[in-house]
C-alpha cells in the first residue's frame, strides 16, 4: 500500500534525516516517542526539493564543517542519504512523499 503525503515548506525547516523520518511517522499517526520505532529507508520516496531541504538542514546544523570543508561535508551528507536516506522519485511534485507499507516498524525483544 502506498501512502502519499504533501508537506509544507515549514514542515521541512531544520529537518535532518532522523527528524525528517519522525515528521513523516507522526503525520502517519505513529507515536514517535516509542523507543522501539524504526524506519526503513527503502520504503520511502521523496520529491527532489525535499532532499534539497535535508541538505540545507545539515548545512545549518553543522555550519563549521561546511565552512571549513564544504566538499567533504557535502560528501558526508550524500553518503548518509545514500546509505540511510529516502530516495528521490523524480516524478513526484515538490513537497510530496510516498511511503510504502513497512516504512515504520518496531523493534521486538527477540
Amino acid at each position: 500500500m502506498i501512502n502519499k503525503r504533501e508537506l509544507q515548506e515549514d514542515d521541512l525547516k531544520g529537518k535532518t534525516l532522523v527528524k525528517f523520518y519522525e515528521l513523516i511517522a507522526a503525520k502517519l499517526g505513529y507515536d514517535i516517542s516509542d523507543e522501539n520505532i524504526r524506519y526503513d529507508c527503502t520504503k520511502i520516496l521523496i520529491a527532489n526539493n525535499i532532499q534539497d531541504g535535508i541538505y540545507e538542514a545539515y548545512r545549518k546544523e553543522f555550519p563549521k564543517e561546511f565552512e571549513q570543508s564544504p566538499r567533504d561535508a557535502e560528501c558526508q551528507v550524500t553518503m548518509i542519504l545514500a546509505a540511510s536516506g529516502p530516495k528521490v522519485k523524480k516524478e513526484l511534485p515538490d513537497y510530496m512523499v510516498e511511503t510504502l507499507e513497512g516504512f515504520v516498524t518496531f523493534k521486538t525483544n527477540n
